[in-house]
C-alpha cells in the first residue's frame, strides 16, 4: 500500500524513469523507489533504495550518456532526521 511517484522523465532510448516511493516492498517504512520503464510504459527493472525509515525519491533527471539521475530525501542514512539523498542507480 501507499506507492507513489513524484517525478518522469523521457530518456534518450524512447523509455522512461521514474521516481518516487513505495510501502509496498523495500527494507521497510517508505522507501525510495525508482522505475525503468520501455517505450510502452512496460517496467524494465525496480529498484529499492532506504532503510527502516521514511525515505523517498523526488526528482528525477536525464543525463546526456542515456542514464539518469535521482535526488531525495531520507530519515534511514545520514546525520539526523532528514537528510538530502542522490544517487546514480546501477542499471541505467
Amino acid at each position: 500500500g501507499g506507492d507513489r511517484a513524484y517525478s518522469i522523465v523521457a530518456l534518450a532510448d524512447g523509455g522512461f524513469a521514474v521516481a518516487g516511493g513505495t510501502y509496498s516492498k523495500g527494507a521497510g517504512g517508505n522507501d525510495m523507489w525508482v522505475l525503468r520503464l520501455d517505450e510502452a510504459g512496460n517496467v524494465v527493472w525496480d529498484h529499492t533504495y532506504g532503510g527502516a525509515e521514511w525515505d523517498a525519491a523526488r526528482s528525477i533527471v536525464a543525463l546526456a550518456d542515456g542514464g539518469f539521475a535521482v535526488a531525495g530525501m531520507t530519515s534511514s542514512k545520514g546525520a539526523g532526521e532528514d537528510d538530502m539523498w542522490g544517487l546514480r542507480p546501477d542499471g541505467n
